[in-house]
């Protein structure tokens, strides 16, 4: 069977178009192991790795000739890594046929790399082939590349690596001159010098220390102060620079060790003439260690080692360290940093190079070091042996409170990425080492683990699937299709990812006080019967060593960004968080957010170039947009979208929507001014909060738990129809700056709607409004843009103005307006005379109300005419529910004007008390003896009429089956109540026929 597929596979090459050499063998096969000691050149039109295949071919990486075929299901390990495409023996590349890959692949780094940020050999992993299958392992070192490029790029269940930052096997070592003094260092990698300083103190300039101020206690923590200090950067430039930082009670991560150097045993005589032996330090040591973060996810320890010492005193190692997982492998990784501080320990105080900072030479303080792995000065020291106390390095016993010290100041950045391309305009990070790309025709990323150090670029015509798959990168590119009419982007970003930078600000000093010891001592006389007290004074030296480490520009965290984002389908979904920085395109008819996007200042606004064809638009999630949102706005032609829907969050400095249909019931943050323009819309549960003008300019508006917040004013201009589901919709319109109504829709109402405007202090805030002037009718409140309530709120010196419509020069237009409130709130100011200041009715606009807070006969007619009370309508906000008489013993419910059931003055049914005081205001008329007189006949109906209101007579000849004839409809114009007399002649009735009466109103 092997000969035959040998067999097939020679046949083959043909059609590949392979122009191969006569060495080429048909198949390589490695089953054992294969090192460099004898690497192999391989020609052969397969490659098949079984076993372990190590090769250094440094500094290019492993190439291989003629092979259209790789499969690996073993190990190999590249210096400094491998090509996979196809070479012919004229150089020519092209891609290979298939590369599967079921093992590990792993380019490391050889043993010619400078460490820092240079590196001659860095790491590649480079595959082309028409169909590229992983299921295993393919992993390059911090600064290298991993590439894949093919037809048919099956990745699942495979992993794809750029490994953390190793530390540099040559780290922290140093050169000396003939004397034996330092000169020079190198770095561990990735670790950048920004200032750096050592010497002693000058008491002149910039003065000595105030050791009081360094370190102070608060009740919530710790304040570290260091003194000026001069520093050098690597501009040449010499300064002084001075830090704090500042660690919390919850977070301690301060230090101390002390200890006594040297010492005296004294005999003291006790007051009974015994004697004591007590030992007295006469020189003591302290050092106090001071950690500033502002990232608690960064853990902190602390040790003091003696054995790397040079003095009294212990060097100090700080490991800063940040757990993360490797999201490839699944196990936990710990990125530290160790900062080594020997001043105290150290006798050579001096400055040294860094060998390999280039083009600028830059340095360190030869007692600083840091390091990636843990040194011998962490691993064998111990902890502090005593908690920092708040007299460590001043007590008020010292003697000195300035002190010239010696010192050292040092400043570096730390990076996560061992190698970085110069910082030029333009240049992008997804072009940074340690990243992966990947470019595809048809792309399959199920349960694939990706995990680049620096970025992630891919490209794929035909997304198939990136189910249970994972991506760990800072920088991602993504430039994705689908043929099938969904492209669904999952699982392809995360919010953050941990990555381990930022700086650091160092300060040691080193100072020498004093303080006494008194003891206590009895001096007895020669013949033993008397004693005085004679105390004896000890003078003790004490060092001190003060380290403060500001990691406060230290981050275990970045934010994913995603620097060019284009997605192409009929239909994209967004499941991810995208945090999109720069290029944001989108080629299809629908888009559905169910994560995040957000578009930063790299990006700016939202216009229609960034998404040309698109019609509908579902916001699930959140949306962020940096600048102004133009959803469906500004497209050529006038056109815009078909559908927006928002569920979530909708968030930007400005919103221009342009739609056929708007859905809401989800929020929107507007930082400045919103435009809402199109069709329909329907505002259900939203909430849409603008620090500007909110403008509506629709077909169809409807309002259903809605609140609606503006900053300064809100324009209603809907042509059709404007109106809420009633009573219970509990709308809210808060503005600051007025509302207006700017025409009159053709119908609805706002009954459950409240408006609510406020002046502020000195502020006059003009309102318009243009419905229709029915007068003080009922029928005023329909199809006429009635409001549930409105609200009035004034600050002093505030005023409120209500005007009629203004045309586009801002002038009123000509004719009557009305606005109908169903109940007016008016502000406490307002209550005991609204005429007085405050509000304002301006000429061509009435206000109209149902019921108020005040007394509407009070109300009524104030402003000139302009305010009045509409009594015959009892709205959802101001009608009440009574119960009226229909029969001796019997009841039924009516629904009345709630002003005119509590009016003191009113007497609707005519019995002569008010409203306010009777039992049964609505009960029918009191009607007086019905006469007939006269031939022919006439009935004479009197009954009580009560001032202002009208009744129907009426007359029917059958009660069994009432037909009501009207015979009179009279209006009681006195301003009091009166009886008054209906006649209705009955000429020809018949003899046993019979006619009835009644009267009504309506309350």
């Amino acid at each position: 069977m092997k000969r035959f597929v040998l067999a097939a596979l020679v046949l083959g090459l043909t059609a590949a178009g392979l122009r191969a050499g006569p060495f080429t063998i048909p198949v390589y096969i490695n089953s054992g192991n294969v090192t460099w000691t004898n690497m192999p050149q391989i020609d052969a039109y397969a490659f098949i790795n079984l076993g372990r295949f190590v090769v250094d071919s440094s500094p290019a990486v492993f190439d291989f000739m003629n092979v259209l075929d790789y499969t690996n299901r073993g190990t190999m390990i590249g210096y400094p890594g491998f090509r996979f495409d196809c070479t012919d023996d004229f150089g020519t590349r092209r891609p290979a046929r298939q590369f599967v890959n079921t093992g590990s692949i792993l380019a490391q780094e050889g043993f010619i790399m400078l460490g820092y940020s240079n590196m001659v050999a860095p790491t590649y992993l480079h595959i082309r082939a028409t169909n590229v299958v992983n299921a295993g392992l393919l992993s390059v070192m911090n600064a290298g590349s991993l590439r894949i490029e093919g037809d048919y790029v099956n990745l699942t269940r495979g992993g794809l690596a750029v490994e953390s930052m190793a530390s540099y096997m040559m780290a922290n070592s140093y050169t000396y001159d003939e004397n034996g003094v330092p000169i020079s260092f190198t770095p561990d990698n990735a670790v950048y010098d920004n200032y750096w300083g050592i010497g002693q103190q000058d008491p002149n300039d910039p003065g000595p220390i105030n050791t009081t101020r360094i370190l102070q206690f608060t009740g919530q923590g710790v304040n570290a102060q260091t003194p000026p200090h001069y520093v050098l950067n690597k501009y040449g430039n010499r300064y002084l620079t001075a830090f704090s930082t500042f660690v919390p009670s919850s977070y301690n991560t301060t230090y101390a060790y002390t200890g006594v150097v040297d010492g005296l045993t004294v005999v003291l005589t006790n007051f009974d003439g015994t004697v004591s032996n007590v030992f007295v330090p006469t020189n003591i040591y302290r050092q106090a260690v001071v950690v500033g973060l502002n990232d608690t996810n960064i853990q902190v320890r602390t040790r003091f080692s003696s054995i790397y010492s040079r003095t009294d005193f212990g060097a100090v190692a700080v490991e800063l360290s940040a757990p993360t997982t490797n999201n490839v492998t699944g196990d936990e990784e710990i990125n530290s940093i160790y900062f080594v501080d020997y001043l105290a320990a150290e006798t050579n105080l001096v400055n040294v190079a860094n060998e390999v900072s280039v083009p600028i030479a830059t340095g360190r303080p030869y007692m600083y070091e840091i390091w990636r792995e843990m040194p011998g000065v962490f691993r064998l020291g111990v902890n502090g042996n005593t908690e920092l106390f708040r007299s460590i390095v001043y007590d008020m016993a010292f003697s000195n409170r300035l002190a010239t010290n010696f010192y050292a100041g040092y400043s570096a950045s730390i990076d996560y990425i061992q190698s970085r391309t110069p910082a030029v305009p333009g240049a992008s990070p997804t072009n940074l080492p340690g990243r992966i790309d990947i470019a595809a025709d048809k792309l399959d990323l199920s349960m694939t683990r990706l995990r680049g150090m620096s970025a992630i670029n891919i490209k794929a015509n035909h997304l198939i699937s990136s189910s249970a798959a994972t991506v760990d990168a800072p920088n991602l590119a993504y430039d994705l299709s689908s043929t099938n009419g969904l492209l669904t982007i999952t699982n392809l970003a995360k919010i953050s990812a941990d990555r381990f930078y930022g700086s650091l600000r160092a300060w040691s000093g080193l100072w020498t006080n004093q303080f006494a010891i008194i003891l206590s001592n009895w001096v007895w006389s020669a013949d033993g019967t008397s004693n005085y007290f004679s105390p004896i004074t000890n003078s003790v030296d004490c060092g001190i060593h003060c380290l403060i480490l500001s990691a406060d520009g230290m981050i275990s965290t970045q934010a994913v960004v995603v620097h060019s984002f284009t997605a192409r389908s009929t239909n994209v979904v967004v499941n991810d968080g995208l945090i999109v920085g720069g290029a944001f395109n989108l080629d299809a008819e629908s888009f559905t957010v169910n994560g995040m996007l957000i578009l930063t200042n790299q990006l700016v606004d939202w216009v229609y170039t960034n998404a040309p064809t698109l019609k509908y638009f579902t916001n699930n999630g959140s949306i962020s947009v940096y600048n102004i949102a133009n959803y469906g706005y500004g497209y050529p032609g006038n056109q815009r979208w078909a559908r927006l829907v928002n569920t979530g969050t909708l968030e930007a400095v400005g919103h221009n929507i342009a739609c056929d249909e708007f859905i809401d019931t989800g929020n929107m943050v507007t930082r400045a001014d919103f435009l809402l323009t199109g069709g329909n819309a329907k505002l259900e549960g939203a909430r849409q909060l603008t620090t500007g003008d909110a403008h509506y300019r629709l077909e169809n508006m409807k309002l259903r738990n809605a609140t609606i917040n503006a900053g300064r004013s809100v324009f209603l201009d809907v042509v059709n129809d404007l109106s809420d589901s009633g009573v219970g919709a509990n709308n809210q319109i808060s503005v600051n700056e007025g509302f207006h109504l700017v025409r009159k829709p053709n119908t609805g109402a706002l009954f459950g709607t409240t408006f609510t405007t406020t002046a502020p202090r000195y502020y006059s805030i003009s309102h318009t409004w243009a419905a229709e002037d029915r007068g003080a009718k009922k029928d005023g409140f329909e199809n006429n843009a009635a409001i549930g309530r409105l609200q009035l709120r004034l600050y002093p010196y505030g005023e409120l103005r209500f005007g009629p419509p203004i045309d586009a020069q801002g002038n009123p237009v000509q004719g009557n307006f009305a606005m109908y409130v169903d109940y007016l709130d008016l502000d406490t100011s307002l209550l005991s005379d609204p005429e007085a200041g405050g509000l304002v009715i301006e000429p061509g606009l009435t206000v109209y109300f149902a019921y108020a807070n005040a007394p509407a006969e009070k109300l009524d007619g104030m402003f000139k005419g302009r305010l009045r009370w509409v009594k015959d309508f009892a709205g959802p906000n101001s009608g009440i529910d009574v119960a009226v008489h229909v029969g001796p013993n019997s009841y039924k419910t009516i629904r009345v004007n709630r002003a005119l059931l509590e009016s003191k003055l009113i007497d609707s049914d005519g019995d002569g008390l008010a409203n306010a005081y009777d039992q049964w205001p609505f009960d029918g008329p009191t009607l007086g003896p019905v006469k007939v007189s006269g031939t022919p006949p006439t009935v004479s109906i009197s009954f009580a009429a009560a001032a202002g209101a009208t009744y129907y007579v009426e007359r029917t000849s059958s009660l069994a089956a009432p037909e009501w004839i009207a015979i009179a409809t009279v209006t009681n114009d006195a301003k009091f109540g009166r009886v008054m007399t209906v006649t209705d002649p009955v000429p020809g009735l018949p003899e046993g026929r019979e006619r009835y009466y009644r009267v009504r109103y309506n309350p």
